[in-house]
């Protein structure tokens, strides 16, 4: 089980999720923030509620994996990862084939957006 702190605006909107490097331990730096709020974005204003168009005409994807459910793109340059759920893809095979960026939709929808941190 990790220790995650999950952080919610007045109303109770679930807005973060922060992820220490150290379990178990109340010195430890930040491993990694989950955005969960659409109000959230990068300066060129990458969200959720943006599209894979919207992430390839600003940023370089440096990486590619196939988990079973999603494709996950790695943006160093954010130090980020971007989930996009394989339906999008038009994939249904519960694998984790390759996936190649050309087969990647320029509607396809952000699912999930991570930062990351050394």
């Amino acid at each position: 089980p990790y220790d995650e702190f999950v952080v919610y605006d007045k109303n109770g909107n679930h807005l973060l999720t922060i992820r220490p490097k150290e379990q178990n331990d109340s010195t430890s730096t930040i491993e990694s923030v989950q955005i969960f709020d659409k109000r959230y974005k990068t300066a060129t204003g990458l969200g959720l509620n943006s599209a894979f168009k919207d992430i390839v005409n600003d940023y370089k994807v440096d990486k590619v994996e196939s988990t079973f459910t999603t494709a996950v793109l790695f943006v160093n340059e954010l130090d980020a990862t971007i989930a996009i759920d394989k339906k999008d893809l038009g994939i249904k095979d519960f694998g984790t084939q390759k996936i190649a960026l050309e087969q990647i939709p320029d509607l396809a929808k952000i699912k999930t957006f991570t930062l990351w941190f050394d």
